[in-house]
C-alpha cells in the first residue's frame, strides 16, 4: 500500500523508524519529508528561516504526495508538529470533497485530543498498530479491487478497464460517480454524461 506519515518534525527518529518497518512488510512511501527537516537541520535553520516560495514548494509537495497515497499515517506527536496537523486537515478535507480516496489513519493519544483528528476513521494507540493498520487496508484494497474489476456500471456500462471519458471512480458496486447525482436527499441514477 502506497502511505504517507504525518509527523512532528521533532521526532524524526520515530518517523524514519515508522518509514523502515512499513517497507519491511511491503508499504512503498510515497514522499519522505524528513530529507528536507534533516538538510535544514545540518544547515541549522528552521522553518521560520526558509524563504516563502521554498516553504510553499515543500508544503506543495507534501500536500500533492498525501494525494498519491493510498493512506495517510498520522503519528500525533505528543506536542508540536504543526504542519502535521494541518496534513491532517488536508486529507480530511480532501476525502470528505471526494478529491482523495485513501484513508487516514491517527496514532497516538495526541490524536485523542483534538476533535478534527477524531474525524480519521482509524485510530490507534501505538506505532506497532498503525503498521497492522496498514496491513489490513492493504488486504482490504486488494479484495476491492478484485471484485471491482467485474464491474459493469448500471448507468453507462463503464468498467474498471474501460472507464467513462475523463475518468471516474465507483461509488457503489456497479455504479460510477459520472452517474449518480443527488436530489432532494435521494440518489438519482442517470447514464453518464
Amino acid at each position: 500500500m502506497r502511505f504517507y506519515v504525518a509527523g512532528g518534525s521533532h521526532e524524526l527518529q520515530r518517523v524514519r523508524h515508522f518509514f523502515r518497518m512499513a517497507g519491511i512488510r511491503g508499504h512503498e512511501l510515497v514522499h519522505d519529508w524528513t530529507v528536507s527537516v534533516r538538510a535544514s537541520l545540518v544547515a541549522g535553520t528552521t522553518d521560520a528561516d526558509l524563504q516563502h516560495e521554498v516553504a510553499q514548494g515543500i508544503a506543495r509537495a507534501n500536500m500533492e504526495a498525501i494525494l498519491q497515497a493510498q493512506a495517510l499515517v498520522m503519528l500525533a506527536p505528543a506536542e508540536g508538529g504543526c504542519d502535521c496537523w494541518a496534513e491532517l486537515g488536508g486529507a480530511l478535507v480532501a476525502s470528505g470533497l471526494g478529491l482523495w480516496g485513501g484513508c487516514v489513519v491517527t496514532v497516538g493519544e495526541g490524536a485523542r485530543r483534538s476533535v478534527v483528528a477524531r474525524m480519521a476513521p482509524v485510530h490507534v494507540d501505538t506505532d506497532e498498530e498503525a503498521l497492522e493498520a496498514l496491513d489490513e487496508l492493504d488486504r482490504r484494497a486488494a479484495a476491492f479491487f478484485a471484485e471491482a474489476a467485474t464491474w459493469k456500471c448500471r448507468g453507462c456500462g463503464c468498467t474498471q478497464t474501460s472507464p467513462c471519458e475523463g475518468g471516474c471512480r465507483w461509488v457503489a458496486p456497479n455504479l460510477c460517480d459520472r452517474c449518480v447525482h443527488s436530489q432532494g436527499g435521494s440518489l438519482i441514477i442517470t447514464g453518464a454524461s
